[in-house]
């Protein structure tokens, strides 16, 4: 559970550094030149993945597994001990919402829109812009947003003896979370040029067409991804 945890929290914290990063070079594009770099970026998603795992080393050492003798069965996570729901993973799992979703999500909301603000202002092309903030939106509100709203409720659920079963949803939930690592590169895709053209470079390598020559982009900038690795990002909307 650390580990998955680990993983959506750390993504979504990479995706709020990637729009820190164009609105950085969009709105600010003369303090760019002294806030972006290989060593900014670097330090950056370093910093990022040290917090997360960090927060993730609670979850790690705790004991979710309990032996039920009557019953013959040892659960695992979901099923605790109410005081243990109650004085830890409640606050825990709060916390996260609060640092790990919901900030980032602000973070991401205020700079996509100041973005957009600033091509429309400009009088710029705003397309590649709209279909970035799409993306990024759908992996909060489709994959991540419900997740942790019923991760909430369901450990909140001893607070309440008459209430409908969320298990079944919250588990559902789960499983979609996951689909924000299919859609993430899809995002860099848009976000960066370099990574444009390696994986087109990719595909025309598969296709047999290993020889063909990469074009090289002339206008980059480097920006962060979920792998810890830095990439180039175009300053264009």
């Amino acid at each position: 559970m650390a580990m998955f945890y680990g993983n959506m929290y750390g993504s979504v914290w990479c995706l709020a550094l990637v729009a820190l990063d164009r609105y950085i070079a969009l709105v600010h594009p003369f303090s760019a030149k002294l806030l972006r770099s290989k060593q900014t970026s670097l330090l950056m998603t370093v910093t990022v993945w040290v917090v997360v795992l960090s927060a993730m080393v609670p979850l790690l050492v705790s004991k979710q597994t309990y032996t039920v003798n009557p019953l013959n069965i040892t659960t695992c996570h979901d099923a605790l001990i109410q005081e243990t729901q109650k004085n830890f993973f409640l606050p825990y799992f709060a916390t996260l919402f609060a640092s790990c979703f919901l900030l980032p999500f602000i973070v991401i909301l205020f700079c996509h829109s100041a973005v957009l603000y600033t091509l429309l202002a400009e009088g710029k092309r705003y397309g590649h812009a709209i279909r970035v903030t799409a993306l990024v939106l759908l992996v909060f509100l489709v994959c991540v947003l419900p997740s942790n709203i019923l991760l909430l409720i369901n450990y909140t659920s001893f607070l309440k003896k008459d209430r409908e079963d969320i298990y079944v949803p919250y588990m559902v939930s789960l499983a979609v979370s996951t689909f924000n690592s299919c859609i993430d590169p899809f995002i860099f895709y848009y976000v960066s040029s370099e990574f444009r053209e390696k994986a087109r470079s990719a595909l025309c390598w598969c296709g047999g067409s290993r020889d063909k020559p990469m074009s090289v982009a002339t206008n980059v900038s480097y920006s962060f991804s979920p792998s810890g690795l830095r990439s180039k990002a175009s300053q264009t909307a």
